[in-house]
């Protein structure tokens, strides 16, 4: 049984879980994190920030989000102590183009050559006498045409993996002049592996994944690869650009070209959490055994609704995202209530032509809130700064995080992500300084992708208090930007 004292000082370990300096501050609860992805890596993300729970980590990485999401987390601690937050991410314009294009090609003519007078051609190893098959042609859209891309890419009978692709010649047109490599793209049924390549006319060839500029999904997306991504080739003297693929789907292809720089683009968030003990029986004193008596119950609970917002500026050779997040909070103990409103603040950097590595730094939880009897309570102020670093195939992420709390020591955070699949991804992380005996301060988790659902699955051991399961459940939806 669950009697008054034990009841209160489970939540009180729960609350005060996140607060070194216990007293210090007032709504403690405002630490817990947001999405089960974050956690998995040690909380080492707020640099990532980039999914429909970024803003908790960092309010700019709203701008990071190509569609919109919606996502809702679940953590359960013991007794009966649990916290919902719930999310939502909406890219509100995707910026302009600032420069005029050279269109390669937008395919609505439905035949050879291209746009620049180039040949459009495939390769597989069907050609070599292996088993790769791959197919082409044009296909009708709502407006105009595209390129479709049948493929099914076998090993050879060497063993040696098999290849298959498709190119189009650029007839050594110079690009230098241009910033990104611009097109649209979606997959028949989204995941689908694909890289992409750019190659001289001394054949000296880079290739990306595409997985490391949001990947392919099953609706429209336009894809912007910046050209300084394409090491070692001479953009004065281009002969082709190449798609190849693995394993076996289709892929659609339009408006392929260069392009300069693009404008800001901004996006709006919404977001809900709420913390809850559940029913805690009331309790009276009484002389004689067992020297209590049940009289009802009551309930400690808090919640916090925030608006973000979020804007990307191109500031010459960096591009910076920058965002808030104002926040409502209200706690209740029985009868007694609180409240107050808190802001969140946040940036990004990161180089305009590449997204491999980025900075970040943001302020969590400006303000104060009445107490329950007279005294305001300062909010767990926290300074976050961050760092990501990205694999060459965008597959692989490593993360550092700083947090300099105004309540406890500094936490020094390490985490990494891997996506072994396309639908699969492993996470683990560490946090330094965090209080506790035994695996206090690991997490690990994975997640899984299945078209446009995510789920994200985190562990992290609190010593003494148990362990804490968190799950998450994003949905992605809507037009990319």
């Amino acid at each position: 049984m669950r009697i008054l004292v034990s009841s209160l000082l489970v939540v009180c370990a729960c609350f005060n879980a996140f607060a070194g300096g216990v007293g210090t501050t007032g709504a403690n609860f405002l630490k817990i994190p947001a999405g089960a992805r974050g956690m998995a890596v040690g909380g080492a993300f707020g640099a990532v920030a980039d999914d429909a729970f970024g803003a908790y980590w960092n309010p700019a990485g709203i701008v990071e989000t190509a569609r919109a999401q919606t996502g809702f987390s679940h953590v359960e601690w013991l007794e009966g102590i649990s916290y919902e937050h719930v999310s939502a991410v909406v890219p509100l314009g995707r910026g302009r183009i600032t420069s005029l294009p050279l269109l390669v090609d937008d395919f609505d003519d439905g035949a050879d050559p291209n746009a620049l007078g180039g040949p459009i051609g495939a390769w597989s190893d069907q050609d070599a006498g292996g088993s790769s098959i791959l197919t082409t042609g044009y296909r009708a859209e709502r407006r105009g045409r595209s390129y479709r891309v049948t493929y099914l890419v076998q090993p050879r009978p060497d063993g040696k993996p098999g290849a298959a692709g498709w190119w189009i010649g650029m007839e050594g047109r110079n690009v230098k002049s241009y910033r990104f490599l611009a097109f649209r793209i979606r997959g028949a049924y989204g995941g689908e592996t694909v890289t992409i390549g750019l190659k001289d006319k001394k054949q000296v060839e880079t290739r990306v994944a595409l997985s490391a500029y949001g990947g392919v999904t099953a609706s429209w997306r336009e894809v912007l690869i910046p050209l300084a991504d394409f090491k070692n080739v001479d953009l004065t003297q281009l002969d082709n650009i190449s798609l190849a693929f693995a394993g076996s789907g289709a892929v659609y292809l339009d408006d392929l070209m260069f392009s300069g720089k693009r404008s800001s683009v901004h996006g709006l968030g919404v977001s809900a959490g709420y913390l809850t003990s559940g029913k805690i029986p009331r309790t009276v004193e009484i002389a004689a055994f067992p020297f209590y008596q049940e009289v009802g119950s009551f309930d400690v609970g808090a919640s916090v609704l925030g608006v973000t917002y979020g804007r990307g500026f191109l500031l010459g050779p960096v591009y910076m995202p920058a965002g808030f997040t104002l926040k409502y909070i209200g706690e209740n103990l029985a009868e007694e209530h609180a409240s107050g409103y808190a802001l969140d603040v946040g940036l990004l950097l990161s180089p305009a032509d590449s997204r491999r590595f980025r900075f970040g730094v943001s302020i969590q939880n400006i303000g104060s809130m009445k107490a329950f009897v007279q005294e305001a309570d300062p909010l767990p102020l926290n300074v976050k700064t961050s760092f990501l670093l990205k694999s060459d195939s965008g597959r692989t992420l490593f993360s550092a995080d700083m947090d300099l709390p105004v309540d406890e020591e500094p936490r020094f955070r390490l985490g990494i992500e891997s996506w072994l699949f396309r639908f699969f991804s492993l996470r683990a992380g560490y946090a330094f300084g965090e209080k506790g005996e035994g695996l206090r301060g690991a997490a690990a988790g994975l997640g899984v992708q299945l078209g446009g659902v995510v789920i994200d699955y985190a562990f992290t051991p609190w010593g003494d208090l148990g362990d804490a399961h968190r799950f998450s459940a994003t949905l992605v939806w809507g037009q990319a930007r």
